[in-house]
Protein backbone atom coordinates (compact mmCIF):
# COMPACT_ATOMS: atom_id res chain seq x y z
CA UNK A 1 0.00 0.00 0.00
CA UNK A 2 1.24 3.34 -0.54
CA UNK A 3 2.46 5.72 1.96
CA UNK A 4 0.30 8.91 0.62
CA UNK A 5 -3.10 8.89 1.53
CA UNK A 6 -6.50 9.72 -0.15
CA UNK A 7 -8.22 12.57 0.21
CA UNK A 8 -11.37 10.38 1.50
CA UNK A 9 -14.62 12.19 2.99
CA UNK A 10 -18.39 11.54 3.89
CA UNK A 11 -20.46 14.21 1.84
CA UNK A 12 -23.66 14.63 0.90
CA UNK A 13 -23.94 14.41 -2.88
CA UNK A 14 -26.70 16.91 -4.36
CA UNK A 15 -27.80 16.51 -8.39
CA UNK A 16 -29.21 19.08 -10.31
CA UNK A 17 -31.84 17.78 -12.67
CA UNK A 18 -34.20 19.28 -15.12
CA UNK A 19 -35.17 20.55 -18.59
CA UNK A 20 -32.93 22.51 -20.79
CA UNK A 21 -32.83 26.18 -20.51
CA UNK A 22 -34.36 26.05 -16.48
CA UNK A 23 -31.20 27.80 -14.66
CA UNK A 24 -29.43 24.65 -13.82
CA UNK A 25 -25.96 25.94 -14.59
CA UNK A 26 -26.46 29.61 -13.09
CA UNK A 27 -28.16 27.55 -10.02
CA UNK A 28 -24.84 25.43 -9.99
CA UNK A 29 -22.54 28.64 -9.95
CA UNK A 30 -24.62 30.38 -7.53
CA UNK A 31 -23.95 27.14 -4.75
CA UNK A 32 -20.58 26.71 -5.22
CA UNK A 33 -20.10 30.45 -5.48
CA UNK A 34 -17.82 30.09 -8.60
CA UNK A 35 -18.44 31.08 -12.15
CA UNK A 36 -17.27 27.45 -13.43
CA UNK A 37 -20.30 26.12 -15.33
CA UNK A 38 -20.99 27.92 -18.69
CA UNK A 39 -24.45 29.53 -18.29
CA UNK A 40 -25.88 31.00 -21.64
CA UNK A 41 -29.59 32.00 -22.91
CA UNK A 42 -29.81 29.39 -25.46
CA UNK A 43 -30.79 26.01 -24.51
CA UNK A 44 -28.55 23.06 -23.96
CA UNK A 45 -25.30 25.33 -22.91
CA UNK A 46 -24.48 21.88 -20.90
CA UNK A 47 -24.11 18.74 -21.59
CA UNK A 48 -21.16 17.18 -19.10
CA UNK A 49 -21.50 16.57 -15.51
CA UNK A 50 -19.64 19.03 -13.74
CA UNK A 51 -18.36 19.28 -9.84
CA UNK A 52 -18.47 21.62 -7.39
CA UNK A 53 -18.50 22.14 -3.64
CA UNK A 54 -21.05 24.06 -1.81
CA UNK A 55 -20.28 25.16 2.14
CA UNK A 56 -23.58 26.28 4.21
CA UNK A 57 -23.71 26.49 8.05
CA UNK A 58 -20.82 24.31 8.83
CA UNK A 59 -21.81 22.15 6.08
CA UNK A 60 -20.30 20.46 2.91
CA UNK A 61 -21.97 19.66 -0.07
CA UNK A 62 -20.90 18.11 -3.34
CA UNK A 63 -23.00 19.49 -6.32
CA UNK A 64 -24.00 17.82 -9.71
CA UNK A 65 -24.99 19.85 -12.82
CA UNK A 66 -26.28 18.09 -15.21
CA UNK A 67 -27.63 18.66 -19.17
CA UNK A 68 -30.70 19.32 -19.64
CA UNK A 69 -33.16 17.17 -20.60
CA UNK A 70 -35.45 17.17 -23.82
CA UNK A 71 -38.36 15.53 -25.60
CA UNK A 72 -38.41 12.43 -26.86
CA UNK A 73 -39.04 12.89 -30.29
CA UNK A 74 -36.55 15.98 -30.62
CA UNK A 75 -33.55 13.98 -29.59
CA UNK A 76 -30.31 13.88 -31.41
CA UNK A 77 -27.26 11.49 -30.08
CA UNK A 78 -25.93 14.19 -27.77
CA UNK A 79 -29.75 14.48 -26.05
CA UNK A 80 -29.16 10.96 -25.61
CA UNK A 81 -26.01 10.53 -24.41
CA UNK A 82 -27.07 13.67 -21.61
CA UNK A 83 -29.77 11.46 -20.45
CA UNK A 84 -27.41 8.87 -19.46
CA UNK A 85 -25.29 11.48 -17.85
CA UNK A 86 -28.29 12.73 -15.92
CA UNK A 87 -29.40 8.87 -15.10
CA UNK A 88 -25.93 8.20 -13.98
CA UNK A 89 -25.53 11.54 -12.15
CA UNK A 90 -29.36 10.91 -10.09
CA UNK A 91 -27.90 7.13 -9.49
CA UNK A 92 -24.74 9.16 -8.12
CA UNK A 93 -26.58 11.30 -5.95
CA UNK A 94 -28.00 11.56 -2.33
CA UNK A 95 -30.44 14.14 -3.01
CA UNK A 96 -32.04 15.31 -5.98
CA UNK A 97 -33.02 18.89 -6.95
CA UNK A 98 -35.58 18.85 -9.46
CA UNK A 99 -34.94 22.63 -11.57
CA UNK A 100 -37.60 23.88 -13.30
CA UNK A 101 -38.95 27.46 -13.80
CA UNK A 102 -41.53 28.93 -12.09
CA UNK A 103 -45.21 30.05 -13.63
CA UNK A 104 -48.51 30.67 -13.49
CA UNK A 105 -50.15 27.52 -13.46
CA UNK A 106 -53.67 26.96 -14.47
CA UNK A 107 -56.40 24.37 -15.61
CA UNK A 108 -56.42 23.12 -19.78
CA UNK A 109 -59.97 24.62 -19.72
CA UNK A 110 -58.50 28.54 -18.57
CA UNK A 111 -55.91 28.12 -20.99
CA UNK A 112 -53.12 29.05 -19.54
CA UNK A 113 -49.91 27.55 -18.81
CA UNK A 114 -49.99 23.76 -17.22
CA UNK A 115 -47.31 21.36 -16.33
CA UNK A 116 -45.84 19.82 -18.96
CA UNK A 117 -45.61 16.05 -20.27
CA UNK A 118 -41.38 16.57 -20.16
CA UNK A 119 -41.69 17.89 -16.30
CA UNK A 120 -43.97 15.21 -15.47
CA UNK A 121 -41.33 12.05 -17.27
CA UNK A 122 -38.60 14.26 -15.46
CA UNK A 123 -40.49 13.64 -12.09
CA UNK A 124 -41.45 10.29 -12.72
CA UNK A 125 -37.09 9.75 -12.80
CA UNK A 126 -36.77 11.20 -10.17
CA UNK A 127 -39.35 9.17 -7.83
CA UNK A 128 -38.55 5.77 -9.48
CA UNK A 129 -34.69 6.89 -8.14
CA UNK A 130 -36.58 6.51 -4.47
CA UNK A 131 -34.32 9.67 -3.62
CA UNK A 132 -35.04 12.61 -0.90
CA UNK A 133 -35.71 15.60 -3.78
CA UNK A 134 -36.44 19.15 -3.78
CA UNK A 135 -38.79 20.45 -6.18
CA UNK A 136 -36.75 23.94 -7.15
CA UNK A 137 -38.55 26.70 -8.84
CA UNK A 138 -35.98 28.76 -10.66
CA UNK A 139 -36.25 32.46 -12.57
CA UNK A 140 -38.69 33.39 -9.73
CA UNK A 141 -36.79 37.45 -9.70
CA UNK A 142 -39.80 39.19 -8.12
CA UNK A 143 -42.31 38.87 -5.70
CA UNK A 144 -45.36 38.34 -8.18
CA UNK A 145 -43.03 35.08 -9.50
CA UNK A 146 -42.52 33.99 -5.76
CA UNK A 147 -46.13 33.94 -5.28
CA UNK A 148 -46.66 31.94 -7.98
CA UNK A 149 -44.63 28.98 -5.84
CA UNK A 150 -47.76 28.81 -3.98
CA UNK A 151 -50.04 27.24 -6.35
CA UNK A 152 -50.97 23.84 -5.21
CA UNK A 153 -50.95 22.24 -8.61
CA UNK A 154 -47.25 21.82 -8.77
CA UNK A 155 -48.29 19.31 -6.18
CA UNK A 156 -48.90 16.77 -9.36
CA UNK A 157 -45.66 16.21 -9.80
CA UNK A 158 -45.28 14.65 -6.71
CA UNK A 159 -42.16 16.17 -5.40
CA UNK A 160 -43.66 17.97 -2.43
CA UNK A 161 -44.07 21.57 -1.66
CA UNK A 162 -41.62 23.50 -3.75
CA UNK A 163 -39.28 26.33 -3.04
CA UNK A 164 -39.19 29.10 -5.55
CA UNK A 165 -35.21 30.72 -5.69
CA UNK A 166 -33.66 32.83 -7.68
CA UNK A 167 -30.08 32.00 -9.57
CA UNK A 168 -29.51 35.24 -10.24
CA UNK A 169 -29.94 37.85 -7.58
CA UNK A 170 -29.82 34.82 -5.18
CA UNK A 171 -32.88 34.87 -3.30
CA UNK A 172 -34.56 31.56 -1.64
CA UNK A 173 -31.10 29.97 -1.94
CA UNK A 174 -30.67 30.29 2.28
CA UNK A 175 -34.11 28.76 2.45
CA UNK A 176 -33.15 26.35 0.09
CA UNK A 177 -29.89 25.15 1.67
CA UNK A 178 -31.24 24.99 4.73
CA UNK A 179 -34.32 22.41 3.60
CA UNK A 180 -31.13 19.86 2.19
CA UNK A 181 -29.71 20.20 5.74
CA UNK A 182 -32.71 18.83 7.08
CA UNK A 183 -33.19 16.18 4.68
CA UNK A 184 -29.40 15.20 4.99
CA UNK A 185 -30.34 14.36 8.41
CA UNK A 186 -31.40 11.44 7.63
CA UNK A 187 -28.90 10.25 5.24
CA UNK A 188 -25.77 8.15 5.29
CA UNK A 189 -23.18 9.51 2.95
CA UNK A 190 -20.49 7.26 1.66
CA UNK A 191 -17.33 7.94 1.59
CA UNK A 192 -15.82 10.39 -1.44
CA UNK A 193 -12.34 11.05 -3.10
CA UNK A 194 -12.05 14.52 -2.98
CA UNK A 195 -8.78 16.76 -4.24
CA UNK A 196 -6.81 17.58 -2.15
CA UNK A 197 -5.12 21.44 -2.47
CA UNK A 198 -1.80 20.01 -3.47
CA UNK A 199 -3.30 18.10 -6.78
CA UNK A 200 -1.50 18.56 -10.25
CA UNK A 201 -3.59 20.14 -12.12
CA UNK A 202 -3.24 18.89 -16.06
CA UNK A 203 -5.47 20.72 -18.93
CA UNK A 204 -6.11 18.39 -21.96
CA UNK A 205 -5.77 21.09 -24.86
CA UNK A 206 -5.95 20.50 -29.03
CA UNK A 207 -8.04 21.78 -31.55
CA UNK A 208 -11.46 20.40 -32.17
CA UNK A 209 -12.19 16.58 -32.64
CA UNK A 210 -8.75 15.33 -32.17
CA UNK A 211 -10.12 12.74 -29.26
CA UNK A 212 -9.49 14.75 -26.39
CA UNK A 213 -12.56 13.91 -24.35
CA UNK A 214 -11.81 10.43 -25.69
CA UNK A 215 -8.39 10.65 -23.83
CA UNK A 216 -10.55 12.32 -20.69
CA UNK A 217 -12.54 9.30 -20.46
CA UNK A 218 -9.53 6.52 -20.83
CA UNK A 219 -7.59 7.75 -19.03
CA UNK A 220 -10.30 7.69 -15.73
CA UNK A 221 -11.72 4.53 -16.68
CA UNK A 222 -15.42 5.72 -17.23
CA UNK A 223 -17.49 7.37 -19.39
CA UNK A 224 -17.68 11.20 -18.14
CA UNK A 225 -17.72 13.34 -20.53
CA UNK A 226 -19.59 13.08 -23.95
CA UNK A 227 -17.92 11.77 -26.99
CA UNK A 228 -19.13 12.61 -30.73
CA UNK A 229 -17.50 13.01 -34.18
CA UNK A 230 -19.55 15.87 -34.38
CA UNK A 231 -17.08 19.26 -33.70
CA UNK A 232 -17.13 21.24 -30.40
CA UNK A 233 -19.28 18.70 -28.15
CA UNK A 234 -17.35 19.83 -24.72
CA UNK A 235 -18.50 23.42 -24.46
CA UNK A 236 -16.25 24.06 -21.66
CA UNK A 237 -13.63 22.62 -19.30
CA UNK A 238 -14.70 19.54 -17.06
CA UNK A 239 -13.07 18.27 -14.76
CA UNK A 240 -12.31 15.31 -12.33
CA UNK A 241 -10.10 13.59 -10.24
CA UNK A 242 -7.94 10.84 -9.34
CA UNK A 243 -5.11 9.13 -7.83
CA UNK A 244 -2.23 7.54 -10.22
CA UNK A 245 -0.66 5.07 -8.19
CA UNK A 246 2.69 3.85 -10.00
CA UNK A 247 5.39 1.42 -8.82
CA UNK A 248 7.86 3.59 -9.50
CA UNK A 249 7.07 6.39 -6.70
CA UNK A 250 6.70 5.88 -3.32
CA UNK A 251 3.89 8.32 -3.19
CA UNK A 252 0.14 8.25 -4.66
CA UNK A 253 0.12 11.14 -7.14
CA UNK A 254 -3.21 13.19 -7.13
CA UNK A 255 -4.07 14.92 -10.29
CA UNK A 256 -7.11 16.79 -11.44
CA UNK A 257 -7.44 16.25 -15.40
CA UNK A 258 -9.25 19.01 -17.02
CA UNK A 259 -10.66 18.31 -20.44
CA UNK A 260 -11.38 22.04 -22.80
CA UNK A 261 -13.09 22.98 -25.55
CA UNK A 262 -11.54 22.67 -28.99
CA UNK A 263 -9.54 25.22 -29.74
CA UNK A 264 -9.62 26.80 -33.59
CA UNK A 265 -8.25 29.62 -35.88
CA UNK A 266 -9.55 33.00 -33.28
CA UNK A 267 -11.46 34.13 -36.76
CA UNK A 268 -13.15 31.05 -37.22
CA UNK A 269 -14.47 31.21 -33.14
CA UNK A 270 -17.92 32.01 -33.39
CA UNK A 271 -19.70 34.63 -30.68
CA UNK A 272 -21.74 33.32 -27.59
CA UNK A 273 -20.89 29.79 -26.47
CA UNK A 274 -18.15 28.61 -28.19
CA UNK A 275 -16.20 32.20 -27.26
CA UNK A 276 -17.04 31.75 -23.46
CA UNK A 277 -15.80 27.92 -23.92
CA UNK A 278 -12.90 28.47 -25.45
CA UNK A 279 -11.83 31.17 -23.47
CA UNK A 280 -12.11 29.53 -20.30
CA UNK A 281 -10.54 26.73 -21.81
CA UNK A 282 -7.64 28.87 -22.16
CA UNK A 283 -7.51 30.17 -18.65
CA UNK A 284 -7.54 26.69 -17.46
CA UNK A 285 -4.15 26.04 -19.53
CA UNK A 286 -3.07 29.12 -17.32
CA UNK A 287 -4.08 28.01 -14.30
CA UNK A 288 -2.50 24.17 -14.63
CA UNK A 289 0.48 22.95 -13.79
CA UNK A 290 1.08 20.76 -16.93
CA UNK A 291 -0.56 21.01 -20.13
CA UNK A 292 -1.19 17.99 -22.91
CA UNK A 293 -1.78 19.04 -26.24
CA UNK A 294 -3.15 16.61 -28.51
CA UNK A 295 -2.64 16.15 -32.28
CA UNK A 296 -4.17 13.67 -34.60
CA UNK A 297 -1.74 10.47 -36.09
CA UNK A 298 -3.64 11.24 -39.43
CA UNK A 299 -2.69 15.27 -40.08
CA UNK A 300 0.11 16.67 -40.17
CA UNK A 301 0.68 19.15 -37.50
CA UNK A 302 -0.17 22.74 -39.12
CA UNK A 303 -0.77 26.17 -37.43
CA UNK A 304 -3.23 25.77 -35.19
CA UNK A 305 -0.82 23.19 -33.52
CA UNK A 306 1.97 25.45 -33.94
CA UNK A 307 -0.61 28.45 -32.34
CA UNK A 308 -1.85 26.04 -28.86
CA UNK A 309 2.19 25.47 -28.75
CA UNK A 310 3.20 28.90 -28.42
CA UNK A 311 -0.28 29.41 -25.75
CA UNK A 312 1.18 26.72 -23.79
CA UNK A 313 4.84 28.33 -24.07
CA UNK A 314 3.39 31.39 -22.71
CA UNK A 315 1.71 30.37 -19.73
CA UNK A 316 5.73 28.49 -18.41
CA UNK A 317 3.90 24.87 -17.67
CA UNK A 318 5.36 21.70 -18.36
CA UNK A 319 4.20 20.28 -21.65
CA UNK A 320 3.60 16.94 -23.18
CA UNK A 321 2.64 15.92 -26.87
CA UNK A 322 0.04 13.37 -27.46
CA UNK A 323 -0.43 11.39 -30.90
CA UNK A 324 -3.26 10.43 -30.90
CA UNK A 325 -5.59 8.15 -33.38
CA UNK A 326 -2.72 5.99 -34.11
CA UNK A 327 -5.36 3.04 -34.58
CA UNK A 328 -5.95 4.42 -37.58
CA UNK A 329 -1.95 4.13 -39.31
CA UNK A 330 -1.34 0.29 -40.53
CA UNK A 331 1.46 -1.21 -38.87
CA UNK A 332 3.96 0.27 -41.66
CA UNK A 333 2.63 3.65 -41.48
CA UNK A 334 2.99 3.63 -37.17
CA UNK A 335 6.52 2.06 -37.47
CA UNK A 336 7.74 4.70 -39.60
CA UNK A 337 5.65 7.82 -37.63
CA UNK A 338 7.15 6.62 -34.64
CA UNK A 339 10.40 6.72 -35.59
CA UNK A 340 10.49 10.16 -37.74
CA UNK A 341 10.61 13.19 -36.37
CA UNK A 342 7.60 14.52 -38.09
CA UNK A 343 6.01 16.15 -35.22
CA UNK A 344 8.88 17.86 -33.57
CA UNK A 345 9.65 19.07 -37.43
CA UNK A 346 6.61 20.66 -37.51
CA UNK A 347 6.59 21.74 -33.75
CA UNK A 348 10.16 23.02 -33.43
CA UNK A 349 9.95 25.50 -30.39
CA UNK A 350 8.11 22.07 -28.52
CA UNK A 351 11.17 19.60 -28.79
CA UNK A 352 11.68 19.26 -25.14
CA UNK A 353 8.33 17.89 -24.36
CA UNK A 354 8.18 14.19 -24.75
CA UNK A 355 5.92 12.97 -27.74
CA UNK A 356 3.41 9.41 -26.43
CA UNK A 357 1.70 7.98 -29.15
CA UNK A 358 -1.80 6.42 -28.26
CA UNK A 359 -5.05 5.26 -28.98
CA UNK A 360 -7.69 6.72 -26.47
CA UNK A 361 -10.35 4.72 -28.24
CA UNK A 362 -8.42 1.55 -27.93
CA UNK A 363 -7.25 2.97 -24.52
CA UNK A 364 -3.65 1.88 -25.76
CA UNK A 365 -0.65 3.66 -24.17
CA UNK A 366 -2.49 5.38 -21.55
CA UNK A 367 -0.17 3.56 -18.65
CA UNK A 368 3.15 5.30 -21.03
CA UNK A 369 1.16 8.66 -20.62
CA UNK A 370 0.11 8.37 -17.04
CA UNK A 371 4.03 7.74 -16.01
CA UNK A 372 5.27 10.39 -18.40
CA UNK A 373 2.50 12.60 -16.52
CA UNK A 374 4.16 11.62 -13.30
CA UNK A 375 7.90 12.03 -14.53
CA UNK A 376 7.58 15.34 -15.89
CA UNK A 377 5.49 16.46 -12.94
CA UNK A 378 8.96 16.01 -11.07
CA UNK A 379 11.32 16.98 -13.50
CA UNK A 380 9.95 20.13 -12.99
CA UNK A 381 9.51 20.34 -9.56
CA UNK A 382 13.42 19.35 -9.17
CA UNK A 383 16.05 21.14 -6.98
CA UNK A 384 19.83 21.00 -8.04
CA UNK A 385 22.57 22.25 -5.50
CA UNK A 386 24.82 25.08 -6.44
CA UNK A 387 27.58 22.33 -6.74
CA UNK A 388 26.15 19.96 -9.19
CA UNK A 389 25.22 23.03 -11.42
CA UNK A 390 28.73 25.07 -11.23
CA UNK A 391 30.45 21.91 -12.23
CA UNK A 392 28.19 21.01 -14.73
CA UNK A 393 28.82 24.37 -16.09
CA UNK A 394 32.94 23.50 -15.94
CA UNK A 395 31.99 20.35 -18.01
CA UNK A 396 29.59 22.75 -20.63
CA UNK A 397 32.57 25.73 -20.57
CA UNK A 398 35.22 22.88 -21.77
CA UNK A 399 32.95 20.53 -23.84
CA UNK A 400 31.60 23.64 -26.35
CA UNK A 401 35.26 25.54 -26.23
CA UNK A 402 33.10 28.79 -24.32
CA UNK A 403 36.23 31.25 -23.62
CA UNK A 404 37.81 30.72 -20.28
CA UNK A 405 38.71 34.05 -18.81
CA UNK A 406 34.80 34.80 -19.56
CA UNK A 407 33.06 31.59 -18.26
CA UNK A 408 35.55 31.05 -14.94
CA UNK A 409 34.17 34.32 -13.70
CA UNK A 410 30.52 33.24 -13.84
CA UNK A 411 28.72 31.06 -11.41
CA UNK A 412 25.47 29.19 -11.94
CA UNK A 413 22.33 28.38 -8.95
CA UNK A 414 18.53 27.53 -9.22
CA UNK A 415 16.30 30.39 -8.19
CA UNK A 416 13.01 29.04 -9.29
CA UNK A 417 11.13 25.44 -9.30
CA UNK A 418 7.88 25.07 -11.06
CA UNK A 419 8.81 26.77 -14.01
CA UNK A 420 12.62 25.92 -13.50
CA UNK A 421 14.74 28.95 -13.59
CA UNK A 422 18.45 29.60 -13.20
CA UNK A 423 20.73 32.53 -12.98
CA UNK A 424 23.71 33.02 -14.18
CA UNK A 425 25.66 35.03 -11.87
CA UNK A 426 28.53 37.43 -13.25
CA UNK A 427 30.92 40.43 -13.00
CA UNK A 428 28.48 43.57 -14.63
CA UNK A 429 31.31 43.85 -17.07
CA UNK A 430 30.72 41.20 -18.76
CA UNK A 431 26.96 41.49 -19.00
CA UNK A 432 27.42 44.99 -20.49
CA UNK A 433 29.98 43.90 -23.26
CA UNK A 434 27.18 41.49 -24.06
CA UNK A 435 29.57 38.40 -23.39
CA UNK A 436 26.78 35.79 -22.81
CA UNK A 437 24.75 35.77 -25.93
CA UNK A 438 21.90 33.55 -26.57
CA UNK A 439 23.50 30.49 -28.41
CA UNK A 440 25.07 30.45 -24.93
CA UNK A 441 21.79 30.21 -23.25
CA UNK A 442 20.61 27.52 -25.76
CA UNK A 443 23.56 25.64 -25.58
CA UNK A 444 23.17 25.53 -21.70
CA UNK A 445 19.34 24.80 -21.60
CA UNK A 446 20.04 21.73 -24.23
CA UNK A 447 22.73 20.62 -21.96
CA UNK A 448 21.05 21.20 -18.56
CA UNK A 449 17.91 19.03 -20.24
CA UNK A 450 20.53 16.24 -21.00
CA UNK A 451 22.33 16.14 -17.88
CA UNK A 452 19.40 16.35 -15.31
CA UNK A 453 16.55 14.77 -17.16
CA UNK A 454 13.96 17.63 -17.33
CA UNK A 455 12.24 16.92 -20.10
CA UNK A 456 8.59 18.18 -20.59
CA UNK A 457 9.89 21.27 -18.14
CA UNK A 458 10.52 24.48 -19.59
CA UNK A 459 13.48 26.38 -18.91
CA UNK A 460 14.54 29.58 -18.34
CA UNK A 461 17.75 31.61 -17.70
CA UNK A 462 18.39 35.18 -16.55
CA UNK A 463 22.16 36.93 -15.55
CA UNK A 464 22.43 39.08 -12.47
CA UNK A 465 25.53 41.08 -11.45
CA UNK A 466 27.40 39.70 -8.63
Amino acid sequence: MQSEKRNKEKIIKIALVGKVNTGKSTLFNRLIEEKKAISFKHSGTTRDKNYGLCYWRDKKFQIIDTGGLTKEKTKTEIDKKVKENVKTAIKEADIIFFITEVKKLESEKEKGTILTDLERNIAKIIKKSKKPSILVLNKADKPKKRSWAENKAWKALGLGKPIAVSSVNGSGIGDLLDITIEKAKKIKPKLTTLPPKQAVKVSIVGKPNVGKSSLFNAIIGRQEVIVSNKPHTTRGPQDTFLYYDSPKFEKLLPITLIDTAGIRKKRKIRPGIEKIGVNRSLRAMRKSDLIIIVVAANEEPGFQEKTLIRLALKTKKALIIVINKCDLLTKKEYRLFTRSNLVYNKLPMATFAPRIFISAKEKQGINVLMQTILEVNQNQNKEITEKELNEFLDKVVKEKNFKQEIWQRINIIQTKKDPLEFTLICPRIIIKRKQIIKPHFNIIKKALRENFYLEGAPIFIKTKCN
